[in-house]
């Protein structure tokens, strides 16, 4: 095994994170294919990021690193509620646990209704996390 010599022990990485626009896609046909069915009016989609082809630029730092990742989101599981009370109160047990997951409202024909969802507000928040 061979040592490494004048490596820093201190590396500035900034994280640009986007989601990948395929990605949304895909993720919106997926939770569009659910027939989840008429007697429910709510559910909760529990997601998982996978991370997708990044680039890496050096920074003017001699320390410092940027790098945009694309994060791509599928879906783990979704479960219905009839109402929204144990709905919203399921959300608030799986955010505790800091699982991503997303509050998605049932239309009559028992598909995820997806006009609400504002994917950029979302990619902000996992960034925030």
């Amino acid at each position: 095994m061979s040592n490494v010599s004048n490596v820093s022990s201190k590396l500035n990485v900034v994280l640009n994170c986007k989601l990948n626009p395929l990605g949304v896609e895909n993720l919106q046909k997926k939770l569009k294919s659910y027939n989840l069915g008429k007697e429910f009016n709510y559910a909760i989609a529990v997601l998982k990021i996978l991370v997708g082809n990044g680039e890496n630029s050096k920074e003017d730092n001699i320390n410092g690193l940027s790098v945009s990742v694309n994060f791509i989101l599928k879906v783990q599981y979704i479960t219905p509620f009839v109402n929204k009370e144990l709905a919203e109160k399921y959300l608030d047990e799986l955010l505790s646990l800091n699982k991503l997951v997303m509050f998605l409202p049932i239309g009559e024909d028992g598909r995820v209704i997806l006009e609400d969802i504002n994917f950029k507000s979302f990619i902000e928040k996992l960034k925030n996390n």
